[in-house]
């Protein structure tokens, strides 16, 4: 457990965690160490502190020109509480006899009357608020801002018998209870609320109240219902009893100091008010709304405070918005420095903000974090003068042997950790994972010394077009760093790439009336995009400078967003979503407003200018006109990129539309080439013959390898030193997961070091439901290596030392490589694979022939040969032997299969040729789910096919295909017999030599495979609800739908399926003479598609 972040010193009793307050010394008489209820509480802190201030509320006098401030006494609490409980109780029970609360069945928490209050956060909501609950009443506080629909959700939710409603908000009030029309019996009786004035004077006449409360309470009884914001949604229920706020806190240090909060009642602000009250303390309140927000106001208001109490405030709670006001005035910087302590909370507050206040102003700044569902978390409380880190926060993860916060790394997130609550936290009802813990999905960095820092929301994470996912609350967190960025809104969900939406801070907003002056503005923030916020994230996270939209006045107002401020993203993408739809189409179109006109360019001002434009766009630097674009990061985001920038500045004459179209990118994957083909147009000479290419590849490739040199030393019988690629991969993933624990592993992977490689795989094992225990082994004989295959003498291993020291290590030990790492790309063309797969197959094989390798696998695809009818004029019928081929034409015209086929072509040189020993060739065919776990690819045709059928907001439809077969071989089977092919797990009997070739698919020709109309039976069967269309009904629906579908970027692939006939049967007779894995392999059937299913919903794929 890291816990050596904690302070030093004990926080006063605002900043304590709960576990923290649990621990205090125990009081001394009068106190209780724990009160029966709140109102037990109340009526203790009148009789033993009945002068001391409770709460205060600064407010404008009726003139409007002088603040000032109204206190209530603990002795006057539970006076006036009855007071306005007396004129409330009678409409208040017959309501809740009509109406009865809802059972959240949370225990041990017992349903209790809810009364629901629409009222300013102030002397009235606090006055109602105790008359609630000494009538035995539990509150539900409304938010400010919230809609009707919102209201009737909360009160339908929660049982609520009334609505109390404040002058200013009966409108509000009255269109909530419309919305129950024809069912009005279930709707909350109104009741307003009694007027300030009777309460003043009946509180200054000498008579005495009387009630009969309308229920008993105890402490299980529940006392407030808070509730979530809405961001992405209808607000939600959050229930707390009054045995959560029961512990005295009088031991704490600094209860005798008043502390000044603007966070309102209906807010955080009640939370603080219980804190206060177990300390029996002082809490004085700002009003947030009309003219006390300013900065002036706040210091005013604050001084009517002190003159009320006697006595300074010392502590100031607040949220991010009062800060940043704060932070831009002399006056504030030293408001702020006078406090014993500044808290902020409820939102992230900037970077910049924080570390000017705390760095230059020496603002004592807090960050405490809490949730309504467990109560305070952690603090980052520490000693001011030496430690400046106000937003690295600490946490009580243990109490005794009990786990209370664990932390979990996001595996959409490597390197973020989500702090989940565990079922052991003393203040917590409500649990959404199993086990009885509360995720928060909040997610955050962790320092070395324990301390972790907030980064952003899991609902946050959005997922590109591609699949790949990014966190849109870090970016914007980034972007509102920057000086002349107020606030932004991250977008690109199942889009090709991240856009924004920038707000710039209010004196440049105002500006922004034109496309010219939107469009400097964004060209303003490119250096900060390029050296800080991009550099900063991962290649599909980084965000396209033509994609930012510059808010005027208009549009920053028009963003919904929470009372506290914060963004209400679900609703936010739903109203800006004809934007966002006509900003990427401009961008795709090369339209965007704002930017200089097109030109007409041609040899050597057109190539120069394509070489700006890709180095503009791609991560790694274009250097010629004949450097490949792949081997400068080019993928699909960046080659959509690519043609959108040609598109917006060049005027591409040859095309009918005068822009680039469709794959084109791909196809020229050098500037030359894509300048020619500007220049030459569609009708532009074909390129050289593929099958001479493929041929000159194998030639150039495998000329270079060493003859095999046989290591001396080696125990035959030891078990062999594993060295794998693809480990990332779904099938790699399996393969380390099945290996034999008896064998060290080396991983090589692509990363920037061991750590973020050791980072990947971890993740990949783990999200896919894997564990290393499955091959009762650990992770200690599992090394991971940051490695670019670049070269056969060390393959670009970074940490060469490492790798020479586990060879040694082993030396005693054979070793077998298994090569399962490929691009799985079908738009690249041939030359795209050769300089990132063919060869670094290349020089794994020659290091395997120079180190003596004993055993190499080359994980190919069926694809390779998939043509071979083709190519030879025969029909569907025939079949594919397990041989090697010597005809290019087999692999078809994918560059994908090509590139397998000429890596074929270069293990079988190394072992013909070169005397590589044990070399096996597995062409693997269409892997489906894990057959234990249901877990597949969400990335790949089929599933993303599955996706767009089952979801209403994609398609909502399956196409028919009728010729299709489940020819699908689970990816747990392919990997267990890949490693009884290479004899890494044996059957009894001695180890023979593995076959050269090998076909590792659904057996079909030693059994039937199911039909496509079974999938959609089962998929239907396991709860799926879908239509059966046509293929070209299906096909014309998702391009209709567009970027709503995840998969839209595979429609060539599945309109490729219309009128396919039958592939030809695959041969797996060798495959299935040596694994037992295939000799019994199951196709999908009815019971994996469930599981599958299953799967796919938990992680929110449908």
């Amino acid at each position: 457990m890291a816990t050596s972040g904690k302070p030093s010193q004990q926080g006063p009793y605002l900043t304590l965690t709960i576990p923290e307050a649990l621990s205090l010394p125990k009081p001394a008489a009068p106190e209780k160490q724990r009160n029966e209820h709140v109102v037990d509480l109340l009526e203790h802190r009148a009789k033993h502190q009945a002068d001391k201030v409770a709460v205060g509320f600064s407010e404008l006098d009726d003139e409007g020109g002088k603040w000032r401030c109204s206190t209530i006494t603990y002795g006057q609490v539970p006076s006036l509480a009855r007071l306005v409980a007396s004129q409330l109780t009678h409409t208040l029970t017959e309501a809740s006899r009509r109406t009865s609360p809802t059972d959240p069945q949370l225990p041990p928490l017992q349903p209790t009357p809810v009364v629901a209050i629409l009222c300013p956060s102030g002397y009235d909501f606090f006055c109602h608020a105790a008359a609630i609950w000494f009538s035995g009443f539990a509150l539900l506080p409304i938010a400010l801002g919230t809609t009707p629909e919102g209201i009737k959700n909360l009160c339908s939710k929660t049982g609520a018998c009334a609505i109390l409603a404040h002058q200013e908000q009966k409108e509000l009030a009255q269109a909530t209870l419309q919305l129950w029309e024809g069912e009005q019996e279930q709707a909350p009786t109104l009741v307003p609320m009694v007027e300030r004035e009777h309460i003043d004077a009946a509180s200054s006449s000498s008579s005495s109240s009387s009630f009969a409360p309308a229920s008993d309470i105890n402490r299980h009884s529940t006392l407030i219902i808070f509730h979530s914001s809405g961001s992405t949604g209808l607000p939600k229920p959050i229930y707390h009893i009054h045995d959560f706020w029961l512990h005295s806190l009088s031991t704490a240090p600094g209860v005798d100091l008043p502390a000044y909060t603007t966070t309102p009642l209906y807010h955080g602000g009640m939370s603080d008010f219980f804190r206060s009250l177990q300390a029996g303390s002082s809490l004085f309140f700002h009003p947030i709304t009309g003219p006390g927000l300013s900065t002036q106001a706040i210091l005013d208001g604050c001084t009517a405070a002190s003159d009320a109490a006697a006595k300074e405030m010392a502590y100031f709670l607040t949220v991010p918005f009062i800060l940043e006001m704060l932070s831009k005035d002399s006056s504030g910087h030293s408001f702020l420095a006078s406090m014993h302590l500044v808290s902020t909370g409820g939102a992230p507050l900037p970077q910049a903000i924080g570390d000017l206040l705390v760095v230059e102003h020496s603002v004592p700044l807090v960050s405490r974090l809490g949730s309504s569902e467990c109560g305070f978390l952690m603090s980052s409380y520490r000693d001011f003068n030496t430690d400046k880190g106000w937003n690295w926060l600490w946490g009580q993860e243990k109490v005794g042997e009990d786990l209370l916060l664990d932390w979990r790394e996001n595996e959409d997130n490597p390197g973020l950790f989500e702090l989940v609550v565990t079922g052991k936290w003393p203040t917590k009802l409500i649990a959404n994972i199993d086990g009885g813990g509360f995720s928060t999905e909040d997610l955050y960095v962790r320092r070395e010394d324990g301390r972790y820092q907030y980064a952003t929301r899991v609902d946050d994470t959005l997922v590109l077009l591609n699949g790949k996912k990014f966190a849109a609350g870090l970016i914007e967190a980034k972007l509102r760093g920057h000086e002349i960025v107020e606030d932004a809104v991250v977008f690109g969900s199942n889009r090709a790439m991240v856009g924004a939406i920038v707000i710039p801070e209010l004196s440049a907003r105002a500006e922004m009336r034109s496309d010219e002056k939107r469009f400097a503005f964004a060209q303003s923030l490119r250096p900060f995009l390029d050296e800080q916020l991009n550099a900063s994230l991962p290649l599909h996270a980084r965000l396209a400078p033509e994609l930012i939209v510059v808010a005027d006045e208009e549009l920053a107002a028009s963003i919904p967003r929470s009372s506290k401020g914060t963004l209400q993203r679900g609703q936010a993408y739903r109203k800006l979503e004809g934007l966002f739809d006509q900003v990427y189409g401009d961008y795709e179109r090369g339209t965007l407003p704002g930017y200089p006109d097109k030109e007409a360019l041609r040899g050597e001002a057109l190539r120069q200018r394509l070489l700006q434009l890709a180095n503009g766009v791609l991560p790694q630097a274009v250097n010629g006109y004949e450097d490949d674009l792949h081997r400068a990061g080019l993928d699909s985001i960046g080659a959509t990129r690519l043609k959108a920038a040609v598109n917006q500045s060049i005027v591409v004459k040859a095309a009918q539309d005068g822009r680039l179209q469709g794959n084109i990118v791909y196809d020229c994957p050098t500037i030359e080439a894509l300048a020619k083909w500007i220049e030459g147009g569609p009708e532009r000479e074909e390129t050289a013959d593929t099958r001479a290419q493929m041929l000159e590849i194998v030639q150039r490739c495998g000329r270079g390898l060493p003859d095999y040199n046989a290591r001396s030393g080696v125990k035959e019988d030891a078990a062999p030193l594993i060295i794998l690629t693809g480990a990332t991969g779904a099938l790699g993933s399996q393969l380390l997961c099945q290996l034999p624990a008896s064998s060290p592993v080396i991983c090589l992977v692509r990363a920037q070091d061991d750590e973020e490689a050791r980072r990947r795989v971890r993740m990949a094992v783990t999200s896919r439901k894997l564990d290393l225990a499955t091959r009762k082994g650990s992770w200690e004989h599992v090394h991971c290596l940051a490695a670019t295959l670049g070269d056969e003498g060390q393959l670009g291993v970074s940490s060469t030392q490492s790798f020479e020291d586990i060879l040694s290590s082993n030396a005693h030990r054979p070793i077998s490589i298994i090569h399962a790492a490929w691009s799985v790309n079908f738009a690249l063309s041939l030359r795209s694979f050769e300089a990132d797969n063919i060869r670094c197959l290349s020089h794994l094989l020659g290091f395997a022939l120079r180190r003596g390798v004993t055993g190499f696998l080359f994980c190919s695809s069926a694809a390779s040969v998939m043509a071979t009818a083709s190519s030879q004029g025969g029909a569907g019928a025939m079949t594919l032997p397990e041989e090697l081929s010597s005809d290019p034409s087999t692999a078809g015209s994918l560059g994908y299969s090509q590139s397998k086929w000429v890596g074929e072509a270069l293990v079988a040189r190394a072992a013909q040729q070169f005397g590589l020993p044990r070399t096996c060739i597995a062409r693997i065919g269409q892997l489906c789910s894990d057959s234990k776990t249901g877990v597949w690819n969400e990335t790949e045709a089929w599933p993303l096919m599955a996706r767009a059928g089952l979801r209403k907001d994609e398609v909502g439809a399956m196409p028919l295909l009728k010729k299709q077969v489940l020819d699908w071989l689970p990816v747990d089977t392919c990997a267990r017999a890949l490693l009884e092919l290479i004899g890494l797990v044996k059957e009894s009997g001695e180890a023979t030599p593995p076959p050269v070739v090998a076909h590792v698919c659904l057996p079909c020709d030693a059994q039937e495979a199911p039909k496509w109309e079974h999938w959609l039976d089962w998929l239907e069967e396991a709860g799926g609800s879908f239509d059966r269309v046509s293929l070209a009904e299906w096909l014309a629906k998702v391009e209709e739908r567009g970027g709503q579908v995840r998969g839209r970027a595979l429609i060539d692939i599945w309109r490729s399926m219309e009128g396919a006939e039958s592939g030809p049967r695959i041969e797996t007779k060798v495959a299935r003479e040596e694994s037992q894995a295939l000799r019994e392999a199951k196709a999908m059937d009815a019971r994996l598609a469930r599981l599958t299913l299953e799967h796919w919903r938990k992680v929110g794929f449908i």
